[in-house]
């Protein structure tokens, strides 16, 4: 076998015995690349199984969801904000709205309130929506 680019015993005066070791590195290359080849195939393999099962398992969760999902809103962020501004009292609606872009001081100023009723209606909305943590969790909540 050739090695291809490499030069030809004739022209370059290269011994045989070279050629030689050129061609057995050449075939312990290539036995490499199948074994590597050979593993890929089993991790393929592998992983088409694993995606398959996991495939199966989400949609036998669909098929038992199925009236639970249908009933889903799509616009889901909006669907909250509003079944959440249904338990809220109408002084503390503009401060939900509020406190997802704007700090407590911001909010007093914009609604004209004093900062200690902005920190009782945010204590207010935290109790009623069930929330024991700040703005973030406030904000996942409402995203949900």
């Amino acid at each position: 076998m050739l090695i291809p680019n490499a030069p030809q015993e004739s022209k370059k005066g290269y011994p045989a015995k070279a050629m030689a070791i050129n061609e057995m590195a050449l075939q312990r290359f290539l036995g490499a690349v199948k074994k590597r080849l050979e593993r890929h195939d089993i991790l393929l393999r592998q992983h088409r199984e694993r995606d398959e099962k996991m495939l199966k398992v989400i949609r036998q969760v669909l098929e038992i969801n199925k009236g639970t999902i249908a009933a889903m809103p799509t616009d889901r962020g909006l669907s909250a904000r509003r079944a959440a501004r249904k338990k809220l009292s109408k002084a503390e609606r503009p401060v939900y709205e509020l406190m997802f872009t704007c700090r407590n001081k911001e909010i007093a100023d914009k609604l004209r309130l004093s900062i200690h009723t902005v920190k009782n209606h945010n204590k207010a909305i935290r109790r009623k929506l069930g929330i024991t943590r700040g703005r973030k969790e406030i904000y996942m909540n409402d995203a949900v």
